[in-house]
């Protein structure tokens, strides 16, 4: 745990690191958090994280 959860100056969040080798159970678990949790770094876990969000809300366009 790097920050506990709390109420900072820019929010309430907690703030953690965690060592594994990403693989799609690892990013599986991250999108089970939905909007709940934000990848910050690496860029490239970033990145992944958000090309499988882009890639999934293409399957859903919205309808007007």
């Amino acid at each position: 745990v790097i920050k506990p959860f709390g109420m900072y100056d820019d929010g309430e969040y907690a703030e953690f690191s965690v060592d594994v080798e990403p693989n799609n159970e690892f990013y599986g678990r991250i999108l089970q958090m939905g909007a709940g949790l934000e990848v910050v770094s690496p860029a490239s876990v970033r990145n992944e994280i958000a090309q499988r969000v882009h890639n999934l809300a293409d399957l859903y366009p919205k309808k007007e």
